[in-house]
């Protein structure tokens, strides 16, 4: 029989500790945690990605990973799995996916290779954070800057207008003055 020590057994409980730690991590993080093979087939789903996607667990370990992206992407899946089969990281990677509901959602995702115990590559490790806030933001910044420009240009606009009609009208007023000023029969005040 296999005779443990108390080293071993201490090291085995620290290790599933670990293990329930991390797993306790993935699962309450708001971000989408996927794991796939190296044919793409989802091997693990979080609730990041049920709330990100649409999808459950349920419904998607098993599945293929291509039912999130949308037709015209699918050469992006293709060109990930060599490089995750090639041993490369791909890392902050912006694209788009469908979701449960058809809608398509902006996501920036990072995706590293998984390796066994024997350090062959099995798989890929995803993140994906839902960009859909982000580019609110930045269109509204986008927005309020094309606003400011536009106001910055009108502005620029009723100040020429206002010099020009200022400057028309006060013209023969300027001459005449110019002209009294140097009359030698004006005398100065005193």
């Amino acid at each position: 029989g296999v005779v443990l020590t108390f080293t071993d057994i201490t090291t085995m409980k620290d290790a599933e500790a670990a293990k329930a730690r991390l797993a306790a991590i993935v699962e309450s993080s708001s971000d989408a945690i996927v794991s796939k093979d190296l044919r793409g087939i989802v091997t693990s789903w979080n609730d990041g990605a049920k709330d990100i996607f649409g999808y459950t667990a349920a419904e998607m370990v098993g599945q293929p990973v291509a039912r999130l992206i949308p037709a015209d992407r699918q050469a992006e899946e293709v060109e990930i799995l060599r490089k995750i089969g090639a041993g490369e990281t791909i890392k902050s990677f912006e694209t788009v996916r469908v979701r449960k509901d058809g809608t398509t959602v902006p996501i920036s995702v990072s995706i590293s290779p998984i390796k066994d115990a024997a350090g062959t590559i099995i798989g890929g490790s995803k993140i994906a954070r839902d960009n859909s806030e982000a580019n609110a933001i930045l269109a509204a910044l986008r927005e309020a800057k094309e606003a400011a420009e536009t106001a910055n240009q009108s502005k620029d606009r009723f100040l020429a207008v206002l010099s020009h009609e200022l400057r028309t009208p006060l013209t023969p007023v300027l001459m005449v003055a110019s002209a009294l000023e140097h009359d030698p029969d004006l005398r100065p005040e005193i």
